[in-house]
C-alpha cells in the first residue's frame, strides 16, 4: 500500500474519579455544604459527626465559645468599665426574669417613613390638621409621590381644599427632600429649593432645564438644550452633573429599599480559609476551616457488614453494602484532596503576599496562577478550581476572595485612586498613565487607565473639572 499510513493513537483518558475530584475542588463553600448534605441524604453508609461550629468563622466551638472569635471581645470582657468611664452594672442571673435577659427587649424596632413624617407633622401643625396629615401621608406611594389630588382628599374629609394644600406644603418641607411631590418636575424643584435653603447655589440654568427640558436632559441632548436656553455647552454639562449628583427622582427610594422593605439577603460569604497571626513565630498561620465544619465518617453498621459478610442475608444486600461503602470512601477521599490542595495554595499565597497582609493592597506583588501551579506541582487549571469562589478571612476579620491575592490590578486601581485624590487640576487618563510610569514604573495604556478609573466609579477629567467648578463659592 502506497502513501503514508495513518493509524489512530489513543489519546489521554480522564478517569471518572479524577472528574469527580475536580468537581469537588471547584465548589464554593456554600456549594460544598450542599453537596455534602446531598451525599448524606443519598448514601446510607456515610454519616455526619455532630459538632457545634462557630457561626462567624465556622471553626469548632469549645465549651460553647469560639476560641478564635472570642479574642476580639476578650479585652472588653475583662474590663468592667464601660466606654463612658463608669462601671457597668452586672446582671444577677439568678434573680433576673427571662424577659429582662432577652436581648430583643432592648432592640428598638425601626420606625417606618410614614411614622416619621406623621410625627414631624404633628409638631408643626395644629391639632385640627392632624387628621388631614394622616390622609396626606397615607396617599404617598413607594417612591414618595402624592398619589391623590387636593380636591379628592378635600371632598373625602369634607374640608376646604386650601387646608389640604397647606398640609401638603408643610409635608414637602420635610426630609427626604422631594417627599409629597405630585410629579418628577415638582420633586426635583423641591429638592433644588432645599439645597438653596442650605446655602448651596445650583447652576443658573437648573430650574429652566428641569421645568422645560427634563426629557432632553435625560437623553443627554445637550446641543438642543444649549440652543433653546442660549447658553454654552459647558453650562449645560455643568447643570447636568449637578442634577445627577444632588437630585433624585424618587425621594423615598433609598428609605424603602434599605429600611422598610429590604431586598432578600444574598447568599452569605463563608470563608474556607482562616489566616491569623502566629503566636509562636513572626508570621501568619493558615487553617482550612471548612474541613472542620463537616466531620464525616463511615457508618459503623456498614463497616461491620463489610467485615463480616455472613451478616448480610443475600448477595444483593452484600452488593448494596459494598457499593455504598466504596462511594463513601471515594467521597471522603475527594474532600481530603480538596482540603490538602486548598491548604497548600493558601500557605503559598500567604507567604508570597506577606507584604499585602502587613501593609495593604498597595503592596500586592504580581502573581499568576501558573506560577503557583508550578510551585505546588499541579496543573494551572487545578489552581483555578481551587481558588475560584473561595474566601479567606484575614487577621483583621475582613473576608476577601482568594483571587484577590492574584489581583495585581487592585494595586494599580489604588494608585490611580490616590493620584486622582491628590490632583490639583483634573488629570486626563493619558496624564495618569504617564504618572504611573514615572512614579511607580507601571506601564499602562490610556485605555487601560480609563477602564480602571471607570471600575472605581470615578468620572473622567472633564466631568471632575465641572464638579470642581460648581463646588467653588460663587
Amino acid at each position: 500500500m502506497l502513501g503514508p499510513q495513518i493509524t489512530p493513537r489513543p489519546g489521554p483518558e480522564v478517569a471518572p474519579r479524577l472528574i469527580a475530584a475536580n468537581g469537588i475542588i471547584q465548589l464554593s463553600a456554600i456549594e460544598l455544604e450542599q453537596a455534602i448534605v446531598r451525599e448524606l441524604d443519598e448514601n446510607p453508609a456515610l454519616e455526619l459527626v455532630e459538632r457545634p461550629n462557630c457561626p462567624l468563622c465556622g471553626g469548632p466551638l469549645q465549651f460553647g465559645a469560639c476560641p478564635r472569635c472570642l479574642g476580639s471581645a476578650a479585652a472588653a470582657a475583662h474590663d468592667p468599665v464601660s466606654p463612658g468611664g463608669s462601671a457597668a452594672p452586672l446582671a444577677d442571673s439568678a434573680s433576673a426574669s427571662e424577659d429582662e435577659q432577652d436581648p430583643l427587649w432592648s432592640v428598638a424596632a425601626p420606625s417606618t417613613l410614614p411614622e416619621r413624617l406623621l410625627a414631624q407633622l404633628r409638631l408643626l401643625l395644629d391639632t385640627s390638621e392632624h387628621e388631614i396629615a394622616l390622609y396626606v401621608v397615607g396617599n404617598l406611594n413607594e417612591h414618595g409621590y402624592f398619589d391623590a389630588t387636593i380636591e379628592e382628599l378635600a371632598e373625602t374629609l369634607h374640608v376646604e381644599a386650601n387646608r389640604v394644600q397647606f398640609v401638603l406644603t408643610e409635608l414637602q418641607k420635610l426630609e427626604p427632600a422631594g417627599i409629597g411631590a405630585r410629579n418628577i418636575t415638582e420633586c426635583l424643584l423641591i429638592q433644588v429649593q432645599h439645597l438653596i435653603d442650605q446655602g448651596i447655589a445650583p447652576p443658573p440654568a437648573t430650574r429652566a432645564m428641569i421645568e422645560h427640558h427634563l426629557e432632553d436632559l435625560g437623553q443627554q441632548h445637550f446641543e438642543r438644550i444649549r440652543r433653546a436656553l442660549n447658553i454654552t455647552r459647558e453650562e449645560v454639562e455643568e447643570t447636568f452633573l449637578f442634577i445627577r449628583a444632588n437630585l433624585h427622582p424618587h425621594p423615598a427610594h433609598h428609605y424603602y429599599v434599605q429600611i422598610s422593605d429590604p431586598p432578600p439577603a444574598s447568599a452569605p460569604v463563608v470563608p474556607s480559609v482562616l489566616i491569623h497571626r502566629s503566636t509562636s513565630v513572626d508570621g501568619y498561620e493558615v487553617e482550612v476551616v471548612e474541613s472542620q465544619r463537616f466531620m464525616l465518617r463511615v457508618n459503623p453498621l456498614y463497616r461491620q457488614l463489610r467485615q463480616q459478610p455472613q451478616l448480610a442475608a443475600t448477595p444483593g444486600e452484600r452488593e448494596h453494602v459494598a457499593h455504598y461503602l466504596e462511594r463513601a470512601r471515594l467521597f471522603m477521599s475527594h474532600l481530603q484532596r480538596r482540603y490538602l490542595l486548598l491548604r497548600k495554595v493558601a500557605v503559598f499565597l500567604v507567604n508570597y503576599q506577606r507584604d499585602f497582609l502587613d501593609h495593604g493592597p498597595l503592596h500586592l506583588r504580581p502573581l499568576t496562577q501558573a506560577a503557583v501551579a508550578q510551585e505546588i506541582g499541579v496543573h494551572v487549571s487545578t489552581i483555578s478550581r481551587a481558588t475560584n469562589g473561595k474566601y479567606a478571612q484575614l487577621p483583621s476579620r475582613e473576608v476577601i476572595p482568594l483571587n484577590r491575592f492574584f489581583a495585581a490590578e487592585q494595586r494599580v486601581q489604588e494608585l490611580i485612586r490616590q493620584l486622582i485624590a491628590h490632583e490639583t487640576m483634573p488629570c486626563s487618563d493619558e496624564q495618569l498613565a504617564r504618572l504611573l510610569h514615572e512614579q511607580h514604573g507601571i506601564t499602562l495604556s490610556r485605555q487601560m487607565v480609563a477602564n480602571y478609573r471607570a471600575e472605581l466609579g470615578i468620572p473622567a477629567a472633564r466631568q471632575r473639572a465641572a464638579l470642581q467648578r460648581q463646588r467653588k463659592p460663587r
